[in-house]
């Protein structure tokens, strides 16, 4: 299984604010689409919806992605990977103006010399 590189869609702001476009990194979700409206995405999954996409991981089942980056010419390199869960899409969190924080499942900071 393998995930979608996430570097579209997350809105406009700052990783630290929870937007996380244009970031080297993959993203897993079950993407509704309201039939009536064609609303996308939706948390509504009350009404009559449809699945455009799932590339969540089941249970007990791994995956894995690659990614390059350039090294720079003098010093070390710092890579930091965390996992986040995210219980909806951020434009969705806004519109309805849930708290809802992201939940750092796991976080491990590289140092590549």
């Amino acid at each position: 299984m393998t995930g979608q590189p996430y570097l579209t869609g997350g809105g406009i702001g700052k990783p630290s604010q929870g937007y996380y476009a244009g970031l080297p990194g993959t993203i897993y979700a079950k993407v509704l689409q309201e039939l009536w409206t064609e609303k996308t995405p939706t948390g509504a999954y009350w009404n009559p919806t449809r699945i455009l996409s799932d590339n969540r991981i089941p249970a007990l089942e791994t995956d894995s992605t690659s990614y390059r980056f350039s090294a720079p010419k003098e010093g070390p390199a710092t890579l930091e990977v965390v996992l986040v869960f995210r219980r909806a899409f951020i434009e969705l969190i806004e519109e309805k103006g849930w708290d809802v924080p992201d939940i750092i499942i796991s976080q491990q900071i590289i140092v590549l010399k």
